[in-house]
């Protein structure tokens, strides 16, 4: 007997049993006890209806259906800064660093760290001079901004570096370690009583950095003549970081 169920078209197809009488949004299955049934549908397994966006999310399109794009903004909320108050007096010749607060809870620019554009800096030096260190991968530099003021004409180099100890060390100091120079701009000063700004959001990332700070990097504020004599300044300084 040929099969008469083969090549049928789709009229001639019919629903399974039970459909006549099953409630709307039901389906057919099998249940624990191994009897087909028409129950309710749950949703489980039926894909993505949509995509719903949440706080600091935007989806494209916004239906959240088809090829869905899924874009955060709420990072821009996570930051640190590190506000820093200093005064410096400073010889040509040399790049000097801020030192730890005083006392009297003044940073000064006393370390001598070498030739102007250092590249390399001694872990002593390093302690001595952080005004920032990162506590864990990611922090991203978003902005460095301050005031500075001054004698008329005097010209003051800034710039904010970068440098990495490994932490815990495995064996013997090393005696130098390398520096990053994120960024530096050399600043006219006008007066003692009038204040100039500046404000970066540009930085450099050097060989051997990533964009993001490792765990421990250390920031450093540095300060340079670029006088013919030295330089006598008051700074105040922040960072801004994003995680």
């Amino acid at each position: 007997m040929s099969n008469l169920h083969k090549n049928l078209v789709d009229a001639q197809i019919h629903v399974p049993k039970g459909f006549a009488t099953a409630a709307n949004d039901t389906k057919l299955t099998k249940n624990s006890t191994g009897v087909l049934e028409w129950a309710a549908d749950s949703g489980g397994g039926g894909g993505v209806s949509s995509i719903v966006a949440g706080t600091g999310i935007t989806i494209s399109p916004v239906t959240g259906l088809g090829d869905v794009t899924i874009n955060t903004s709420a990072s821009i909320d996570n930051f640190v800064t590190q506000n820093i108050k200093a005064y410096g007096s400073i010889a040509t010749g040399s790049e000097f660093g801020l030192g730890n607060a005083q006392y009297n809870s003044e940073h000064k620019f006393v370390t001598n760290l070498g030739t102007p554009s250092i590249t390399t800096i001694t872990p002593k030096n390093m302690l001595y001079t952080s005004v920032y260190s990162n506590p864990k991968n990611g922090g991203i530099l978003q902005n460095w901004n301050g005031w500075i003021n001054g004698a008329t004409g005097t010209i003051v180099v800034l710039s904010l570096l970068r440098t990495t100890l490994v932490c815990p060390l495995s064996g013997a100091y090393p005696s130098t370690i390398p520096v990053c120079r994120a960024a530096t701009i050399s600043l006219t000063l006008t007066s003692n009583n009038t204040p100039i700004c500046f404000n970066i959001d540009s930085f450099t990332t050097c060989a051997g950095f990533t964009e993001a700070l490792s765990p421990n990097e250390v920031l450093i504020v540095t300060a340079s003549s670029g006088s013919a004599e030295s330089a006598v300044f008051i700074l105040n300084s922040n960072i801004t970081l994003n995680f």
